[in-house]
């Protein structure tokens, strides 16, 4: 009888620890918000330069840059942008528009490096839902929503940080 309530008990555990295994780590403040930040070297470029590269890497991965741009002043640059997040059917694997999380970054620059603060992630239904909300729901639904606003801010950094680091080379226009 005690061994299989202690058989019992492991499984449990065990059964947790897969579970929280699963759940989708999101970086966080010290208040709880979500956000996904850090200061990038790039040494030997002004903000200005960077600004201006900023913009540019704006411009290849936006469709719509000039929505997207709510304030372009020098050193800093403020971007508010949608994305969609999808429901996806177990029985058949399909993929089904679920919502879209709206979010905001914040890319400030100084002489030789830039600060970039992805954060302000908000799924749009009737009203507004802070993704904060989802954190700590074992819903699978939320669980894989935290793992696309995941994997759509990974990818958005990246590229930001790729396109800065080695940024497309300008063919030069033949002189007429």
């Amino acid at each position: 009888m005690v061994r299989k309530i202690v058989i019992a008990v492991a499984l449990s555990v065990i059964g947790m620890l897969v579970t929280n295994a699963q759940e989708t780590q999101l970086p966080q403040d010290a208040t709880g918000k979500v956000i996904y930040e850090a200061v990038v070297h790039k040494e030997g470029l002004s903000a200005d330069s960077l600004q201006k590269l900023a913009i540019k890497w704006v411009h290849s991965f936006y469709k719509n840059p000039s929505a997207v741009i709510k304030e372009n002043k020098p050193g800093v640059i403020r971007i508010e942008h949608k994305f969609e997040v999808f429901d996806i059917d177990k029985k058949t694997g399909k993929k089904y528009k679920a919502g879209r999380v709206k979010y905001t970054l914040v890319i400030k620059f100084k002489d030789g490096r830039y600060k970039y603060e992805l954060t302000d992630f908000k799924f749009i239904a009737n009203r507004y839902i802070p993704i904060e909300e989802w954190l700590n729901s074992k819903d699978p639904k939320h669980q894989e929503y935290l793992k696309q606003v995941n994997e759509y801010a990974t990818n958005l950094i990246s590229n930001l940080r790729q396109f800065i680091k080695n940024p497309p080379v300008q063919k030069e226009e033949e002189d007429w």
